[in-house]
C-alpha cells in the first residue's frame, strides 16, 4: 500500500468491518496517524491493543456498530474526541479514561448503559473542559451525578441529562 507513515487521517466508515485487529494499525500509522473513523461498520470485537500503538491519535469514531466491551487496553492516551454512540456498550470498565489527560468529547448515545462505576470518571473528574453527551441514558447520568455529589450543570458535563 505504499509509504503510509505520513497518513494522517483514515476514514473506514461502512465498510462492513465485523472486527478490529491489533495488527492493522502498526509502526507505520503509529507516528502520524490523528483522525481514524470507524463509524457505521459492524465492529463488535475489537483486539487488545487495536489502537493503543496510535500514539498521536486525536479523534476516535466508533460510532453506529455493535460494540459490547470496550477495554482501556484497547486505547491510546493521546484522545481528544472518542465517540462511542449507538454500540451496544451496557457498562463502561473503571479503568476505561486512565491516562487519557487530553480527552474532552465523549459521546455514548444510543447505548444500553445502566449502571456508571464511580471509577469510570475519577481519571478525568478534574478536566473542566471535558464534555460527555448520553443522550437516552440521561437518567442513569444524572442519578450517577446526584450519588457522587454532582450536578449535571457542572462545567464538567457538557451532558443533556
Amino acid at each position: 500500500m505504499g509509504n503510509l507513515s505520513a497518513l494522517e487521517s483514515l476514514d473506514l466508515s461502512f465498510n462492513r468491518l465485523h472486527v478490529v485487529r491489533a495488527s492493522w494499525f502498526g509502526a507505520r500509522l503509529s507516528g502520524s496517524l490523528r483522525a481514524l473513523l470507524l463509524r457505521g461498520n459492524r465492529i463488535a470485537s475489537i483486539e487488545d491493543g487495536a489502537f493503543a500503538r496510535l500514539y498521536r491519535l486525536f479523534q476516535l469514531d466508533l460510532s453506529q456498530n455493535a460494540i459490547a466491551h470496550l477495554e482501556r487496553s484497547m486505547l491510546p492516551g493521546s484522545l481528544f474526541f472518542l465517540d462511542l454512540s449507538d454500540n451496544r456498550l451496557n457498562t463502561l470498565p473503571p479503568s476505561l479514561f486512565d491516562k487519557m489527560v487530553s480527552l474532552r468529547r465523549v459521546y455514548l448515545n444510543g447505548n444500553r448503559l445502566t449502571t456508571l462505576d464511580r471509577g469510570v470518571w475519577s481519571a478525568v473528574w478534574s478536566n473542566p473542559r471535558l464534555g460527555v453527551e448520553l443522550h437516552g441514558e440521561g437518567t442513569v447520568l444524572a442519578n450517577h451525578l446526584r450519588r457522587h455529589g454532582k450536578s449535571c450543570k457542572s462545567p464538567l458535563w457538557g451532558a443533556r441529562c
